[in-house]
């Protein structure tokens, strides 16, 4: 079974940050966009799905998410599993002893860490599928 090295994976990010950021204010070239598209995953799990605003969101979070990954992209499906299972970590995470925190904060990184294994090419869908199963083990 093939293990999340961790550091090639931060190293390939900021690799692939640094190509792609023209302009710094643009949030779709990095990160910060992520974290607020798993706000607005966690948003929309509250929300009555035939509410007006779940649907609001939910489109809001389609188009931010385009940026990162087409919409018709293969890999948009399995992009969003693994946004939504992150944030679901670290909502577990609240309320646990201070070792099963940790344990779920890990395995939301990691979890965040295949999302990018992704999209940017490191890993395909079967061996982020793998990889996504090992990590959820916390």
């Amino acid at each position: 079974m093939a293990k999340l090295d961790r550091n090639f994976i931060n190293k390939k990010i900021e690799q692939a940050d640094s190509v792609k950021k023209v302009n710094p204010l643009d949030l779709s070239s990095d990160q910060d966009l992520t974290i607020g598209l798993m706000n607005l995953i966690a948003i929309e799990d509250m929300l009555a799905p035939d509410s007006e605003l779940y649907r609001t969101i939910s489109d809001i979070r389609m188009r931010l998410m385009s940026r990162i990954v087409s919409t018709e992209s293969p890999r948009f499906d399995l992009s969003l599993q693994l946004l939504s299972q992150s944030i679901r970590l670290i909502e577990s995470a609240h309320g646990l002893d201070k070792r099963a925190a940790y344990g779920a904060y890990d395995a939301a990184y990691g979890v965040y860490s295949l999302f990018w294994g992704l999209n940017t090419g490191l890993f395909d869908a079967d061996t982020i599928k793998k990889l996504q199963q090992d990590i959820i083990k916390y």
